[in-house]
């Protein structure tokens, strides 16, 4: 579960991905978003500035959770702004797919260890 939130343009970085010391979501699944940040040149904060809300960590009761914070200019659209949406949707695209990938291995070494 993926809880979105935005951010102020003042931030240092594009986006914040807050998931309190990995406690709400496998280290994995969140490496896999930082990757695909990185890669389509998205600088990210590991969630340093924020305390997380309650939505994601009642959600990782049942599932990996993380809070992702998007910086305002990423998130409006403007076409001088335009590489940063694309590059933001790129990223986001990439890593569900990954991380679904990911979750079906996961799953598949469980059911093979029943």
């Amino acid at each position: 579960m993926i809880d979105i939130h935005g951010c102020v343009n003042s931030k240092n970085y594009d986006c914040s991905l807050w998931h309190d010391n990995y406690s709400t979501c496998e280290t994995q699944v969140v490496k896999i978003f930082e990757n695909n940040f990185n890669y389509h040149n998205l600088s990210i904060d590991n969630g340093s500035e924020y305390l997380g809300g309650q939505v994601t960590r009642q959600s990782s009761i049942i599932t990996n959770s993380f809070q992702i914070e998007i910086k305002r200019k990423i998130r409006t659209l403007k076409i001088e702004n335009y590489y940063l949406l694309k590059s933001f949707i790129d990223s986001m695209e990439k890593s569900i797919y990954e991380t679904y990938d990911y979750s079906m291995k996961l799953e598949k070494v469980r059911r093979d260890l029943r």
